[in-house]
């Protein structure tokens, strides 16, 4: 693995990601994250955004989502428009549902 991240393959940076996600390493997760981003793999972002999401850090996640659908990933959305659903503010959850399809 640790040759495939020297090849600069990011789909393998964004594994080890989230295996520190899962273990709850920070550091060494968003050094992942960070360096698939860096290459271009902005599904990194939607990485970072589950993350916050899950730790209720809610203006990082949207940080994250909205640098996700800044660079085209389109499940931004949805996960926005799923967050705003919660908060009943439906004018913005319509905003991204509109923007999801």
């Amino acid at each position: 693995y640790l040759m495939a991240i020297e090849l600069g393959n990011t789909f393998v940076m964004i594994d080890f990601g989230d295996y520190y996600r899962d273990k709850d390493t920070y550091d060494k997760m968003s050094h992942y994250y960070q360096m698939a981003i860096e290459m271009g793999n902005y599904n990194a972002l939607m990485s970072l955004g589950y993350y916050y999401e899950r730790k209720r850090q809610y203006q990082m996640m949207e940080k994250y989502y909205f640098d996700a659908l800044d660079k085209g990933i389109i499940e931004a959305a949805y996960r926005l428009a799923l967050y705003y659903k919660t908060k009943r503010e439906y004018s913005q959850m319509k905003k991204y549902c509109l923007i999801a399809i």
